[in-house]
């Protein structure tokens, strides 16, 4: 078999999604043997990413920090970075998140499209004209452009890359491939009963934005504690958007809620499974994302899942929880009010949620990645 070589590059930042798939793709068992592969990355994205495959190159660099206001608004990438990168010459390149610089548009390019508001604009007409949308505008532009100019694209639901076509793109080439969570969700899996605690613990893990709607989800908190129901909400998630956690906590401390909800920005990854099985609810409310990751993990768990009716989410947790309509103030006090109340659809959705998440546990996420990244290198030049 002939050799490939194969550029990863990470970038600089990265979510908790990204970060996530990048630890499949780089850990991953299923490397081909004759693949040769490179990873770029700051140094603050490899202390994040820990350990990978002694089969792959690490290359650190700061080609990626954009430091003149012309490379942040163009969102360029150092010189050398790039220069460095045509003298290995791969035979293709797979970004995770970050966008194609036009000098790489001559190569093979494969694009991990992360952000659904790229190609959906409510969240910029919800917010107005401020900072956040301003800069959500201008990632847009470029995660667009490189659609454009991508050989080939990934998604992570159908739902996805439907978003994208009814924008209009003609995708030359694209495949979803569906993000597995980490083994490690598998793992001594305690057995739910039903049961309940006092107060009721809710757990929404996510970073804190206005897309994903945790003020919508404190309001529906605050109307249950009116009616007398004993709960506590654990917010858990980067505060990437400050005015917007200052919107949230002012929300909290206005209506005599500081007992009731509690704001935590970091939790290491590795107790995360530890911090699901403590809750009785777990929540997502996001409008925006790509998939459902967190909820993906909750399901591993068995956990008792009430999700935003939006694609995403009913495309990875199907029958397995409750849903509400977070532009519906009374939905989603009426839906966590179904679970508290019924012992037995706890039970229900648990042992549902758990069902699923197994069936999805026989999905090799990585060995998915390699192979199409294989289809690609295999294409003849008839084929493309």
């Amino acid at each position: 078999m002939e050799n490939k070589k194969i550029a990863i590059i990470g970038g600089n930042v990265s979510s908790g999604g990204l970060t996530a798939i990048t630890r499949m793709i780089l850990r991953s068992d299923a490397i081909p043997d004759n693949f040769k592969i490179r990873y770029y990355c700051s140094k603050e994205l490899y202390k994040k990413i820990g350990e990978i495959s002694g089969k792959i190159e690490v290359i650190l660099s700061d080609g990626f920090y954009r430091k003149t206001l012309k490379e942040k608004l163009t969102r360029s990438y150092g010189k050398e970075f790039i220069e460095g990168i045509k003298e290995w010459d791969p035979d293709l390149i797979l970004f995770i998140g970050e966008v194609i610089p036009k000098e790489l548009w001559g190569y093979k390019t494969v694009f991990y499209l992360k952000n659904q508001f790229s190609f959906d604009n409510r969240q910029i007409r919800e917010n107005g004209f401020n900072k956040l949308s301003a800069v959500l505008f201008h990632i847009s532009l470029f995660a667009r452009r490189t659609v454009r100019h991508a050989y080939a694209t990934v998604f992570d639901t159908e739902y996805s890359r439907r978003g994208v076509e009814k924008c209009g793109y003609v995708l030359k080439r694209s495949k979803v491939i569906y993000m597995n969570v980490s083994p490690d969700f598998y793992d001594r899996v305690p057995e739910k009963k039903g049961d309940i605690k006092s107060p009721v613990e809710l757990l929404y893990v996510s970073s804190v934005a206005p897309y994903k709607h945790q003020l919508e989800v404190i309001k529906g908190v605050c109307r249950l504690k009116s009616e007398g129901y004993n709960v506590h909400l654990s917010v858990v998630g980067q505060q990437l958007h400050k005015a917007y956690v200052k919107k949230c906590k002012k929300y909290v401390a206005n209506n005599g809620m500081n007992e009731t909800v509690d704001f935590i920005e970091w939790v290491d990854y590795k107790k995360m499974p530890e911090l699901i099985d403590d809750c009785d609810v777990f929540l997502n409310a996001s409008t925006l994302d790509t998939l459902a990751g967190p909820v993906g993990e909750a399901m591993a768990r068995g956990a008792v899942i009430v999700a935003n009716k939006i694609g995403f989410n009913e495309e990875t947790l199907k029958d397995g929880g409750i849903y509400f309509d977070v532009n519906d103030k009374n939905s989603l006090a009426d839906a966590l009010r179904q679970v508290i109340d019924s012992k037995k659809l706890r039970e229900k959705l648990s042992n549902r949620a758990k069902e699923l998440a197994n069936e999805y546990a026989k999905t090799d996420t990585a060995s998915e990645y390699y192979k199409f990244m294989a289809e690609l290198l295999n294409k003849t030049e008839e084929e493309q």
